[in-house]
């Protein structure tokens, strides 16, 4: 077999700016990667101080609202008690029957503030 008059050739391609280009960009993408991940937990923590800021107005509005509750029952208990020492004449008789109305209301299916009132009436 004769080689004359055939041309052989060969072609290199250099592919180191393109494998530092490739690198480059894994670089970058990790960076925003790292950046994500810090700004989702930065924006849990913060979704989470919201949530716990929330979780505690609630309660102190809870407890605000329970203790107005009680002082509203006990000037109502005091205001009834009363005009029953006025009613009865003494405030040993009020306070008697003030007892036997909580025990009543107590056993009964009746609120003692319903029962109060209703009493005042008769």
């Amino acid at each position: 077999m004769s080689y004359l008059g055939k041309l052989w050739y060969g072609i290199g391609i250099d592919n180191s700016e393109l494998k530092s280009d490739a690198r480059e960009a894994t670089e970058v993408f990790s960076g925003i990667s790292d950046t994500v991940e810090a700004e989702a937990a930065r924006i849990d923590k913060a979704w989470s101080n919201v949530g716990k800021s929330i979780a505690g107005a609630l309660t102190l509005a809870s407890a605000t609202k329970y203790v107005q509750q009680i002082y509203k029952v006990r000037s109502a208990f005091q205001d009834t008690e009363s005009a029953m020492t006025v009613f009865l004449g003494s405030a040993e008789k009020a306070s008697k029957f003030m007892n036997d109305l909580q025990d009543y209301a107590w056993y009964n299916m009746f609120e003692f503030s319903d029962l109060t009132e209703q009493s005042k009436k008769n």
